[in-house]
């Protein structure tokens, strides 16, 4: 159940949140990531109820994935078609993983899992080279559309975009093209986690609209910043190597939460 005291929970860990997720936002808009899965594991970590997790990670979603889609679009490219073609399937698919009532502790059993892979995933790029982490990711025939709809409606019940799971799935498509591939993946996230939102947005308590609104504009200065600059000193295997063991860490505190 969604209470106000969530907001206060929130409000309490924003000296902590509100630097990590900046931090968070700056390393995945350059990759055109929203980093849904990373604010996720920040409020486990800080103990909010898993139950308003994705009313605060989806919207920081959205921010960050959605301004690297407006930049995609803007720089012309996206690859228009193949997002269409997904968000088709993936869209109602995220609403209604939004709508899904789950137990608490089948929500951290889910969220546990995403966690798992995305971190692993993150490990796998550290320490593998691009095609060889494209490889190791997935079979060799795999489909855009039916991984779009399945990720989709995970990704709408546990509150995140999505986007690193699917990523792997479009670098297998014919003629793919990594550039297009990160566009393509921002715009899934950005209306996956719009679909999510849309599907809880009558249960958001009003006390928590505040630290929401807060955390949202720390991801969008964040976004901004990552994408307008490069990050010097911090190699990009590097970031993936700390960016999988927080994931990992906190997947497996979640694993033993449930």
């Amino acid at each position: 159940m969604i209470t106000t005291d969530m907001a206060a929970l929130i409000n309490a860990n924003l000296p902590i949140l509100v630097p990590a997720f900046f931090l968070t936002a700056l390393i995945y808009s350059a990759g055109g990531l929203g980093g849904g899965s990373t604010y996720s594991a920040l409020l486990l970590y800080a103990s909010v109820p898993v139950h308003a997790i994705p009313l605060v990670s989806l919207p920081c979603n959205i921010v960050v994935s959605g301004t690297g889609f407006l930049r995609a679009v803007r720089n012309g490219t996206m690859d228009a078609g193949t997002l269409g073609r997904i968000l088709l399937v993936s869209v109602p698919s995220a609403f209604l993983g939004g709508l899904v009532p789950v137990s608490q502790r089948l929500f951290l059993v889910l969220l546990a899992a995403v966690l798992l892979f995305t971190g692993a995933a993150s490990l796998v790029r550290a320490f593998v080279s691009r095609r060889e982490e494209i490889l190791l990711s997935i079979p060799t025939r795999v489909r855009a559309e039916p991984s779009a709809a399945i990720i989709g409606f995970v990704s709408g019940i546990v509150g995140i975009g999505g986007g690193i799971m699917l990523s792997p799935v479009l670098q297998r498509e014919p003629g793919a093209d990594s550039r297009r591939v990160t566009a393509t993946t921002s715009g899934f996230i950005a209306f996956n986690s719009l679909a999510a939102l849309v599907a809880r947005f009558p249960i958001v308590p009003s006390d928590l609209l505040g630290p929401i609104l807060i955390l949202v504009g720390t991801v969008f200065v964040g976004g901004m910043v990552g994408s307008g600059i490069a990050i010097r000193g911090l190699s990009a295997d590097r970031l993936s190597l700390i960016t999988g063991v927080l994931l990992v860490t906190v997947a497996l505190r979640a694993f033993v939460q449930s």
